[in-house]
């Protein structure tokens, strides 16, 4: 009898959990408030621009127009953690590259197809934290393959004074 009783009581309990009231649904008023500079922490600086292009707000903007946002399709970007550079995939008549653009003096160059990239599909670029390697998937040829893989595989190439290693397939252990 008392174990009929705990379990009923145990059950109670957890029906009576899971009930908790729902969350207020977000509307776009509210949205908006909560990415106004002012709703902040005093302690962050507040981001008048963000690589040299004015920040969107609520509305969004093309990024980069007519440089990293072109007529293809552009995808996958990404950071160094130095924000001197950044990172994507272009998609033009058929084929996916990685691209990259580093910020000098002067302003943010032309982007440009990466030394390892273009003769394969390479997609999704990922830098460490640390910078010093940058994963992306693959169709290359696999570990003693000759010619484009079916299916994408992950490799990476590792930061050097002269740019980047060649790729290096990561190997699932």
């Amino acid at each position: 009898m008392i174990t009929k009783r705990a379990l009923l009581l145990w059950l109670i309990f957890v029906l009576v959990s899971c009930a908790a009231p729902t969350a207020p649904t977000a509307t776009s008023s509210s949205l908006k408030a909560t990415v106004t500079p002012t709703s902040m922490p005093a302690s962050e600086p507040v981001m008048t621009t963000f690589l040299d292009e004015t920040p969107p707000g609520v509305e969004p903007v093309v990024f980069r127009a007519g440089s990293v946002s072109t007529g293809a399709i552009e995808l996958s970007l990404v950071l160094h953690p130095n924000l001197r550079e950044l990172t994507f995939t272009r998609l033009e008549s058929g084929k996916a590259t990685i691209w990259f653009s580093q910020k000098t003096d002067a302003g943010w160059s032309a982007p440009k197809p990466a030394d390892f990239s273009g003769k394969y599909n390479d997609v999704s670029p990922f830098i460490t934290s640390d910078g010093q390697r940058l994963y992306f998937a693959s169709t290359r040829p696999t570990a003693g393959g000759a010619t484009a893989s079916a299916q994408y595989h992950i490799w990476y190439v590792e930061a050097s004074a002269g740019g980047w290693s060649e790729p290096v397939q990561r190997m699932v252990t």
